[in-house]
């Protein structure tokens, strides 16, 4: 799971939120028995998922994911000069 802030917060130093909402969500994941981990800081977590460490990533907000799905996912094909189709 992607933290929040910078530095997935960097232990309270740029917000409190992976301390506060974002490592209770994680734990009650992993008693019901899933395999969650985090807060990845989110300028990490999609070369993680790239690297085959993570099958998903649950990001905070549109952006946060959005973003780098676009960047990994649409290719362009320097033969047609064409946009190929999204692959998220």
């Amino acid at each position: 799971m992607a933290g929040l802030n910078p530095h997935a917060g960097e232990s309270g130093m740029f917000g409190r939120e992976e301390i506060e909402e974002i490592e209770p969500a994680i734990r009650m994941a992993q008693e019901e028995g899933l395999n969650v981990e985090g807060p990845v800081p989110p300028d990490t977590v999609f070369s993680k998922m790239q690297g085959g460490q993570y099958d998903l990533i649950v990001v905070m907000y549109h952006d946060q994911g959005h973003i780098p799905t676009k960047v990994i996912g649409f290719q362009y094909d320097d033969n047609t000069k064409t946009w190929g189709s999204m692959s998220g």
